[in-house]
């Protein structure tokens, strides 16, 4: 989804990656150069815990110079867990880690709007 999304927004709003810390495959990835594996684990591992980041998003990343930003499991499911109690939102874990990442690196913008693309079904 980073991939579209960025390809989408090109050269009109700057989009930023949200990634587990239990599951950094893009993040590492832009730091060795290309795809490895990673071990991965954490709350949203049943969506987000392909151990290889694609080449095509990892190319994505490369050209847009994409900014990666790391997310602890808590803040996942803090995140997660805010949507249902002010939005009455049911989203998974993994539908939530950009926003949990804007969140938790408390992110602002000259506008002061951010938009988190939040999808998914995956939830009990």
């Amino acid at each position: 989804m980073f991939a579209g999304v960025t390809l989408a927004l090109a050269d009109r709003n700057p989009v930023l990656a949200g990634e587990p810390e239990t599951a950094p495959t893009l993040s590492t990835a832009l730091a060795a150069g290309r795809p490895v594996d990673v071990d991965v684990s954490g709350v949203a591992v049943d969506s987000l815990g392909a151990r290889r980041a694609g080449t095509i998003a990892v190319r994505v990343a490369q050209a847009h110079h994409a900014q990666v930003l790391l997310v602890p499991d808590t803040a996942i499911t803090t995140t997660a867990q805010l949507l249902w109690d002010r939005l009455r939102i049911r989203a998974e874990a993994g539908a939530v880690t950009g926003l949990a990442a804007a969140l938790h690196n408390q992110l602002t913008t000259d506008t002061g709007s951010i938009t988190a693309v939040i999808s998914g079904a995956n939830c009990q």
